[in-house]
């Protein structure tokens, strides 16, 4: 869906008389333009155009038409499509606007990312310093290294057990949906629920 703000600008930037003159041959009378009327058959132009209303009518069948309207007729294409060509045409930059569905799931990606980040935060403490005991000379130096190196690269290891990922869900905010936590991967439905809400957490390998 196109954003509103892209809307606005096109009917603020589009000029009827710009885009009239890409279909029809226009004739300066006075202060306005005429042409033949896209809208019916005729032999003498009755269709004037006001470039200070920014609008377009036929005096002959009643047709008006601004310059979204314009191309839709003369492309034979839909709304969205007339703004994203008179968009082009102005070299106007066509901003999308998420739909609420759409939306929905950014955010729980979303929310998923966090949680994913703030976990591998809390792992970095626990597992650099696995092995490492500064007894030597370099142990403490290679130990400030391979933090650094960890929080760097935003990586971590995960326990042998599910236990630290129990608590992610809450952690991470996901929105309060169980679907969506098993759509996120982090839960799978216990056999014979039918699919439901519960959920056990997986055990990564």
């Amino acid at each position: 869906m196109i954003a509103r703000d892209t809307l606005l600008r096109v009917r603020e930037t589009a000029r009827i008389d710009e885009v009239a003159a890409g279909y029809l041959t226009l004739r300066r009378s006075g202060k306005d333009l005429v042409a033949l009327c896209p809208f019916h058959d005729e032999r003498h132009p009755s269709f004037r155009i006001s470039p200070a209303l920014n609008i377009g009518k036929c005096f002959s069948c009643g047709e008006a038409a601004d310059p979204i309207r314009l191309v839709r007729h003369m492309e034979g294409c839909g709304f969205e499509e007339a703004v994203r060509l008179l968009a082009r045409k102005y070299g106007i930059e066509v901003e999308e606007e998420r739909g609420t569905e759409e939306a929905g799931r950014h955010e729980a990606r979303q929310a998923i990312l966090r949680g994913n980040e703030a976990f591998a935060r809390s792992l970095l403490p626990y597992d650099p310093a696995e092995g490492i005991t500064g007894e030597d000379e370099n142990g403490e130096e290679d130990l400030r290294a391979l933090r650094e190196t960890f929080s760097h690269f935003g990586v971590g290891i995960c326990p042998t057990d599910a236990r630290g990922l129990q608590a992610l869900p809450e952690a991470a905010c996901l929105p309060g949906k169980d679907h969506r936590r098993a759509d996120s991967g982090l839960r799978r439905a216990v056999p014979g629920n039918g699919g439901g809400g519960n959920g056990q957490i997986r055990q990564l390998r």
